[in-house]
């Protein structure tokens, strides 16, 4: 049986109570809560559907903004600080 919920929050908080058996959504927000409640839940590493990808808008009169954030993640990617920050909110590598 599928259940639909309006948010994830509530459909989390029915798998940690055992009213549901898995939740299905958006990585990133699975994977924040899932660092939230390492003890109580884990992640199955399959993907189901098109994987997204994500990334920054500037007004197209903002170049020299749009160059230097780009300069700086390229940096902080090259340096392991992506990955880093990655682990820390998400318990995993995701930017790879």
């Amino acid at each position: 049986e599928v259940k639909y919920y309006p948010d994830y929050i509530t459909a989390f908080m029915d798998l940690e109570n055992g009213r549901i058996d898995a939740v299905v959504g958006d990585e990133i927000i699975g994977r924040y809560y899932i660092s939230k409640h390492p003890d109580e839940i884990t992640a199955v590493e399959t993907v189901i559907g098109d994987v997204s990808q994500f990334g920054f808008a500037f007004r197209k009169d903002d170049q020299a903004l749009r160059d230097e954030v780009q300069k700086v993640f390229d940096e902080m990617k090259a340096d392991g600080t992506v990955a880093k920050i990655s682990e820390q909110w998400f318990a995993k590598d995701i930017t790879k």
